[in-house]
């Protein structure tokens, strides 16, 4: 309980600091994602993001990994990079969609060592993110690698998310309507209306998934 109303008192000197001991070390693995929830508050704080990084390389508990993932995304602070990373080879499909979730919201220049083989993840929720972080990003090199996902992907619903990143991707090639193309005969209609837009010169980043605002833990 303490940890949940110390996110709202974030201004104060004191409650980063209560917070940050409270993830690294509390028994309770419910106060631990609490604080990690809390912590997703404090801007511009390096104690922070090195508290929530060894949180998600480190702690037992899945929701507290997958948590301290997704608030490393909303602070933004690129020097998550390397534990969110490192987080795309956890055990938990929930922890490794919200290290991708969390990448593509630093959007790095180039897809992190790691993330592009999860576009053949066993668990669709984790593809789904992949695409969207690679999406995000926004790296030509990765083009090829969606198309080769999208050409054995059997769930439809990813198979959209592959196509929108493919096209935003494509929309910044000098080949864009060569790419787009080959997506025009797809018996899919969803699939084909992404690439008529995309054609078109029309944003293909929506409708798009976003594990985004993380529901409030309750005490």
């Amino acid at each position: 309980v303490a940890a949940w109303g110390l996110a709202e008192y974030q201004g104060s000197p004191a409650a980063s600091p209560a917070l940050v001991a409270a993830l690294g070390h509390d028994a309770d693995a419910s106060v631990r994602e609490m604080a990690a929830w809390a912590l997703s508050r404090a801007d511009g704080n390096p104690a922070v993001t090195a508290s929530l990084s060894s949180a998600v390389r480190h702690d037992a508990n899945a929701k507290v990994r997958s948590t301290s993932a997704w608030a490393l995304g909303t602070l933004g602070d690129p020097a998550a990079l390397n534990a969110l990373t490192a987080a795309l080879g956890d055990a938990s499909p929930d922890v490794v969609t919200h290290a991708a979730w969390a990448i593509g919201t630093l959007q790095p220049d180039h897809p992190p060592s790691g993330l592009t083989a999860r576009l053949s993840d066993h668990d669709p929720q984790v593809r789904m993110l992949t695409a969207w972080a690679l999406f995000r990003i926004r790296d030509a090199a990765t083009v090829p690698a969606l198309e080769a996902a999208l050409q054995t992907e059997q769930n439809k619903n990813v198979q959209v998310d592959e196509i929108h990143a493919i096209a935003e991707i494509a929309s910044a090639s000098d080949n864009s309507l060569a790419i787009m193309r080959k997506f025009l005969d797809s018996p899919d209609e969803r699939v084909k209306a992404v690439a008529v837009k995309a054609i078109a010169g029309s944003s293909a980043s929506e409708p798009w998934p976003w594990p985004w605002p993380w529901p409030r833990p309750f005490p």
